[in-house]
C-alpha cells in the first residue's frame, strides 16, 4: 500500500480533506523495517503510536522469567502502540517488532498532540478508532475465557489468514494462550 492510499483511506473515514490528513503524516517519522527489527523495546526509549502502512508487527510483554506474552499482531492499515507509555510519557511497557519487512509511521506524543490541535477532525476519527480497538480487545478477552483453544485457533486463522506462514508457532500459541505443543496437535487435528 502506498502513502497516498493510506491518506485517502483516513480522509474518507474521518470525513476531512486530504490536505488535513497530510498534516498528520508530516508530523510522523516514516520507517522501513527489516524482519525482526524492533520499533520499541519494553522499558527503553519512547513509546509511539504506530501506523502500519505495510507488513506485520507483533506486540508482546516479556515477564520476569523471560517468557514472551504476545498481545497483538498488527497488519496493514492498523494502528498500534503502547498507549499507557505514550499517554503518560513513560518508557514502553511492551516491545514491538516487525514480523516481516514492514513500512510504518511513528508518531511521538508531542507531534501527535500538535497535529490534533491543528486538525480537530482527526480527534473524532481516533476516538472511533480507539473505541473499535477496545471493543475488539474485549471480544478477544471474552473469546479467550469462553471458547475452546480450537475455536480460538480457528478465529485466529480467519482473522489473520496468512500470518501462520510468517510467524513462528510459539508466538501464535502465546497469542492464543496455549502451548506450542498443543497448537501442533490442533493443527494436526489431534485433541
Amino acid at each position: 500500500m502506498k502513502k497516498a492510499d493510506v491518506v485517502a483511506h483516513i480522509a474518507q473515514r474521518a470525513g476531512i480533506p486530504l490536505q488535513e490528513v497530510e498534516l498528520l503524516f508530516e508530523s510522523g517519522q516514516f520507517r522501513t523495517l527489516s524482519k525482526n527489527t524492533y520499533i520499541q523495546q519494553q522499558g527503553r526509549g519512547e513509546a509511539f503510536i504506530i501506523l502500519i502502512q505495510s507488513g506485520c508487527l507483533m506486540t508482546y510483554y516479556m515477564d520476569e522469567k523471560g517468557n514472551k506474552h504476545v498481545l497483538q499482531f498488527g497488519r496493514e492499515m492498523w494502528w498500534t502502540g503502547d498507549l499507557e507509555g505514550f499517554q503518560n510519557h513513560q518508557p514502553p511497557g511492551y516491545s514491538i517488532r516487525a514480523v516481516v519487512e514492514s513500512e510504518v509511521y511513528l508518531f511521538s506524543h508531542d507531534a501527535w498532540e500538535r497535529t490534533l490541535l491543528k486538525v480537530p477532525g482527526l480527534e473524532r476519527y481516533f476516538r472511533i478508532l480507539f473505541a473499535n480497538a477496545l471493543i475488539h480487545h474485549q471480544k478477544r478477552i471474552m473469546r479467550n475465557l469462553s471458547v475452546s483453544a480450537e475455536q480460538r485457533y480457528e478465529a485466529f486463522k480467519s482473522y489473520f489468514p496468512k500470518l501462520e506462514l510468517l510467524v513462528p508457532q510459539k508466538y501464535i500459541a502465546s497469542y492464543l494462550g496455549i502451548t506450542p505443543e498443543f497448537l501442533s496437535k490442533l493443527k494436526r487435528g489431534v485433541r
